[in-house]
């Protein structure tokens, strides 16, 4: 029989399964969308409220770093700890990869 706290922290995990899902679409869409465009245009708050906007490879290596990014926040549908440690860290390592491939080009 399982105990109250642990219905409690598997309901918790729910919550926040769905909405690192919710985070992830988002972030993979706009990442999609910055690809297949292939262009990219955002708002910075620093420098003033600078607008970015990037054509060709470096707006597709964003999306890239974008769908990188998304799919970190799946870490939380593993069971184990290892197993979404694994993840994350593959998740971050392709993201800044993409984004030194991006500075560069």
């Amino acid at each position: 029989m399982e105990s109250e706290a642990e219905v409690d922290n598997r309901r918790d995990m729910r919550v926040a399964r769905v909405l690192a899902s919710l985070i992830s679409v988002v972030l993979i869409g706009l990442g999609l969308w910055s690809i297949l465009s292939g262009t990219y245009s955002g708002h910075t708050s620093k420098l003033g409220g600078a607008d970015i906007f990037l054509e060709g490879r470096p707006a597709v290596l964003g999306g890239c770093m974008y769908i990188a990014l998304g799919l970190f926040p799946l870490a939380f549908w593993f069971k184990l700890q290892r197993h979404a440690a694994w993840w994350a860290s593959a998740c971050m390592v392709a993201l800044l990869g993409f984004l030194l491939a991006m500075l560069y080009s």
